[in-house]
């Protein structure tokens, strides 16, 4: 600003990040419903909190109500935010090269944020004065006991190296919940993980996931794409083992992320 050299990446370079951002980060990649508010404060989204029952009545029998119950979630914009500190000589030598390297590193930055926060972000955290994360999928599962005994598999005493079946088991949990098959179904890990089941051999030591050696892997699991992103944590100890992880798998198309369409 002024005398200091610096540069305010304005609405000119606006859709240089945001429209990126919309095709790079795996969320989005796997379906996540990309909202794009102007300006607004908040952003209402009716739900449907109790479905009506269908039965079949019997003869000259009255057919039974349900109570119809609606509610409305509120979704606001918060700021994610990246500051880079320059000596005016670079920018006065180079701006163009400067700017497309803060553009891209920013970009990226953000990028990773977004898949942390969309799968384990934090959200608000009680008595802090720091920015807030949304609440992710993970932390939604722990504080819904509706849900959290039913989604969320516990690990084995000493952890374990992942196989189909617990792939399987997650797909048929969505099953069970009435989740209609749809194209936007996909799993995300870590890419350790990924290479978990991508090292699977058979019996003659054969992989699992190509046809021979010199083939590429596979990009899905069991018909299903795996996404990857460092943001998912390896590190969650479990008795001897310091090296077990998160898998997700879901319909992403009933998730949805609020973003603006301006940036400063």
């Amino acid at each position: 600003i002024g005398t200091l050299g610096g540069y305010l990446v304005g609405h000119e370079v606006a859709p240089e990040i945001l429209d990126p951002l919309r095709s790079q980060s795996i969320a989005f990649s796997m379906g996540v419903t990309k909202t794009t508010i102007n300006g607004a404060q908040f952003y209402h989204i009716p739900k449907m909190t109790t479905a009506p029952t269908a039965f079949r009545p019997g003869i000259n029998q009255d057919i039974a109500e349900d109570e119809a119950e609606f509610d409305v979630i509120t979704g606001s914009l918060r700021p994610i935010a990246f500051r880079v500190h320059l000596p005016r000589q670079l920018l006065m030598t180079s701006p163009d090269a400067v700017k497309d390297k803060i553009v891209a590193e920013g970009r990226r930055s953000i990028d990773l944020q977004i898949d942390k926060e969309v799968f384990i972000g934090e959200g608000a955290v009680t008595g802090s004065n720091t920015g807030a994360e949304i609440k992710g999928v993970l932390r939604t599962l722990e504080t819904n006991s509706t849900l959290s005994s039913t989604h969320i598999v516990t690990l084995d005493t000493n952890g374990r190296d992942v196989n189909f079946d617990d792939v399987i088991n997650a797909e048929t949990r969505l099953a069970n919940s009435n989740i209609p098959d749809s194209e936007t179904k996909a799993l995300a890990m870590h890419p350790v993980m990924r290479a978990t089941f991508r090292k699977m051999t058979d019996a003659v030591g054969q992989p699992l996931f190509r046809g021979d050696m010199s083939s590429q892997a596979f990009k899905d699991i069991v018909g299903y794409p795996a996404y990857t992103s460092t943001q998912l944590p390896i590190n969650i100890t479990t008795g001897t083992n310091a090296a077990t992880g998160y898998i997700f798998f879901g319909a992403w198309r009933y998730a949805e992320y609020l973003m603006s369409n301006a940036m400063e």
